[in-house]
This record gives C-alpha cells, sequence and structure tokens, in this order.
C-alpha cells in the first residue's frame, strides 16, 4: 500500500496532535496492522488491503498529520466566492445547479450551467456587448482559478487516496485547472468517471463522511485485536513472531498501540470536519469554475440564432400575459373562450370569416373595439 500524500515533502510542515507519535511510525504501523489482520486472525475483515476503508485509513493519516495545510487550502478555495464582481448573482446561480453534478449527470449540469451563464450575461450586459462580458468574466475566473491549482490537488489526493487512480485523477485534474482548457470540464469529469466504485465518495458529499464513519471504528477495533494478541503471547514473543515487522511495534512500545488509539481519537473530529468542508466547497468550486470557464473559452454563452428567433416575443405579447393575468382574477370563467379564440387564428384559412368577424368586432366604438369573448 502506497499513501498518495509525500510526507517527505510536508514532514516540516506536519504538527501532531499526539509528538510522541511521528506520522512515519503511524503509517507503518497501520499498514502492517491491516495487512496482517487476517494472517493472525484479528476480526476485521472489512478493512483489508485495498478496500474503501483501509482507504479511508489513508485518508484519516493524511488529514489528521496535515490537518493545517488541508485547512489553509479549503480556505483558499472559499474566498473565491466574493471575487467575481457584478457577475456574483450568476456564479452562485451556477454554484446552486450543483445537486445535479451530485447525482452524476456531468452532461446535464453542463447544460444548465450553459443556460445560466446565457441568462446571466445577458441580464447584465446594458452598454457592453455579450462577447465583451464573456472575456471580462473569462479573465476573472481564469486569474482566480490559477491561484488554486494546488489547494484543488491536495483536496483531491485526500478523498481518493489509492496511489494509482488518485493520482490520476488529480494530475489531470491539477492540468486543466493550471492551463485554463476550452476541454477542462470534460477532461475532469472524464477522469472521475474512470473512479469505478470510488466516484460517489468524490462528487456526493454524504458518501465519504458515511464512510468515515464506518472506518473511525473498524480502526479501533483493528488496534484493540492486537493488543489483545500482544497480551496473548507476550511482547518479546509477539516482536519475534511478527518477524521484520515486529521492529515497527518495537519503536512503538508496549504502550504504543494505546498511544495510537489515542491520536486517533483525536484525529476524529478534525478529519471529519475537514472532510465535509472539501466536500462542499472544494469540489463544487472546482467543477463549477472548469464548466464556467469551457463554456466561455468555447463561446458557448451565446444562444443560437434559431433559438434567439423562436424565442423573441411578439409585438403585444407582454399586453397579453397581463391581460390574462387579469382575466383569471376578474372573470376566470372567460379563459377558456380566449383558448377557443386563439386556436381560431392559428388556422386563418380554415377560420376566416370567424377571424373577419372577431377583427370587424374589436375595431368598433372609438377604436376601443368590443370584447371579442362576448362577440364570439
Amino acid at each position: 500500500m502506497k499513501y498518495i500524500v509525500e510526507y517527505n515533502t510536508f514532514r516540516h510542515d506536519l504538527r501532531p496532535i499526539n509528538e510522541s507519535l511521528a506520522v512515519g511510525l503511524v503509517t507503518d504501523a497501520l499498514q502492517f496492522m491491516i495487512g496482517a489482520a487476517a494472517e493472525y486472525g484479528i476480526a476485521a475483515a472489512s478493512i483489508g488491503v485495498g478496500t474503501p476503508v483501509a482507504l479511508a485509513v489513508e485518508t484519516i493519516i493524511d488529514v489528521g498529520f496535515a490537518a493545517g495545510i488541508i485547512k489553509s487550502s479549503i480556505n483558499q478555495v472559499s474566498e473565491l466566492k466574493g471575487q467575481f464582481d457584478k457577475f456574483v448573482d450568476t456564479i452562485n446561480k451556477c454554484m446552486a445547479s450543483f445537486e445535479i453534478f451530485k447525482s452524476g449527470d456531468f452532461d446535464t449540469f453542463y447544460s444548465t450551467i450553459k443556460q445560466t451563464m446565457i441568462e446571466g450575461i445577458d441580464l447584465i450586459k446594458g452598454e457592453e456587448t455579450v462577447d465583451k462580458l464573456a472575456e471580462k468574466l473569462r479573465d476573472i475566473i481564469s486569474s482566480l482559478i490559477s491561484k488554486i491549482t494546488d489547494a484543488v490537488a491536495k483536496s483531491l489526493k485526500v478523498l481518493i487516496p489509492d496511489a494509482t487512480i488518485g493520482l490520476a485523477l488529480s494530475t489531470a485534474i491539477k492540468v486543466v485547472v493550471e492551463t485554463v482548457s476550452d476541454k477542462g470540464y470534460t477532461i475532469a469529469t472524464t477522469a472521475v468517471e474512470k473512479l469505478g466504485e470510488y466516484k460517489k465518495y468524490l462528487i456526493d458529499p454524504d458518501e465519504f463522511p458515511k464512510l468515515l464513519e464506518q472506518t473511525f471504528p473498524e480502526v479501533y477495533k483493528l488496534i484493540d485485536g492486537f493488543k489483545k494478541k500482544i497480551a496473548e503471547t507476550g511482547w518479546t514473543k509477539s516482536i519475534v513472531m511478527f518477524g521484520a515487522s515486529g521492529l515497527i511495534l518495537k519503536k512503538m512500545g508496549p504502550s504504543g498501540l494505546d498511544k495510537l488509539t489515542a491520536t486517533i481519537k483525536k484525529f476524529e473530529p478534525i478529519v471529519m470536519d475537514l472532510v465535509k468542508k472539501i466536500l462542499s466547497i472544494v469540489i463544487p468550486v472546482t467543477f463549477t469554475l472548469l464548466a464556467i470557464i469551457q463554456i466561455l473559452l468555447k463561446g458557448e454563452y451565446k444562444s443560437d440564432e434559431k433559438e434567439t428567433k423562436s424565442d423573441a416575443k411578439a409585438e403585444g405579447q407582454d399586453d397579453l400575459v397581463n391581460t390574462l393575468k387579469n382575466v383569471k382574477t376578474k372573470n376566470p370563467e372567460a379563459i377558456k373562450k380566449l383558448d377557443d379564440i386563439a386556436n381560431i387564428y392559428q388556422d386563418p384559412d380554415k377560420n376566416k370569416d370567424k377571424i373577419a368577424e372577431i377583427d370587424k368586432l374589436i375595431g368598433g366604438e372609438e377604436g376601443k373595439g368590443i370584447s371579442p369573448i362576448k362577440a364570439y
């Protein structure tokens, strides 16, 4: 088992809660116990090598010993929210659509963001062209997203600590964030799809905390199992029985397993809090901004020509809507008659006589006309 966090890189920054147990020793001890549990009859089946629970143990160590670094990364991402200038309402609406992403429907999420961008930019354009506004927003996001590259990579490694798939995901997303690619969202979500069973732990903010809630008791059970085994066998004989790996326990000393349990228990609330923040802040911000920047770079923030023509309002359309609202309030029974009249106008050739009669009535009495409902 290989841990994705390179502790030698961060060692000068790490502040373990229990100074008597260094990160390397905790890592080695838990690796040994997870790998050896079955061999020595320790009951902790769900925490075997390669299981989601075993990978969650890595997350506990990563976050527990590097809590300051992870917290700083989360804060970096969180601070972006107030830096979108006049586009803040549009960005907030985009963020609110993240429920769709959580369901795993990445294409619908992208389409929703695209429509929000079209409407949002059109709403605030004023004297500026849509392209000019899009360019401004693109520059803002490009500048901001480049500042959180490392923060995003660290957060992703925490959630997917497996050495192979975790590294592949964090590398792919780090590259698209750094380069501000017009295919960034597509590349990132393709990488997420390749996570297989681990995908849910990244996109659904409820799943990973559930896994951690299952993992902590399993870790305590695992440690307790080795404590009992050593108590039955004796400390010296146990060290010999465990072979080369027994040197790890020798370094910890007879009270080492108690200290290990105490350390993990102190980590528990910190890890739960930071993981939940990664899932509720870092992940939504990262994938939403990747979708927005792809839309901006590909010019998808504008309605296509056909859509614009078909959606263009006809003269008097707003007046008709207001009239219907008034009729609904004052004379709701008349709504059906108005619908019948509208149907007549949909086939002018077939109903030309009726239309002529209605038009004649509407044009009467000093231009004010007579209610077509009464006439009809």
